[in-house]
């Protein structure tokens, strides 16, 4: 299970660090990442970490935390996921892939 939650937490880590924050939303709800707080700066609620991206990225980055808790939801199978998400299963592949691929 640690092992996964490392793998897991490396693969969501925005940078090559992964910070206290994704630990905590990684965790769960019991925990509140500094991203998910009250905004301070006019930041209007529910954007967090999407607030200082543009549309293309934020998307993005919803995608790849969506279909990454997805596949880790499903254990890791990549099939049963597609499956669940009424995907093909090499486009589900392909999406991970390209995420992995922006990071290096």
């Amino acid at each position: 299970e640690l092992r996964n939650f490392v793998e897991r937490a490396l693969f969501m880590a925005a940078e090559r660090e992964v910070d206290a924050d994704l630990v905590a939303q990684l965790l769960g709800p019991g925990l509140t990442a500094a991203s998910d707080r009250a905004p301070t700066d006019g930041v209007p609620d529910g954007l967090g970490v999407y607030a200082g991206l543009g549309f293309k990225e934020a998307k993005r980055e919803f995608e790849r935390r969506f279909l990454l808790a997805k596949v880790e939801e499903h254990g890791g199978n990549i099939s049963r996921t597609a499956e669940a998400l009424g995907m093909e299963r090499s486009h589900l592949h392909k999406k991970l892939k390209s995420f992995q691929e922006k990071r290096d």
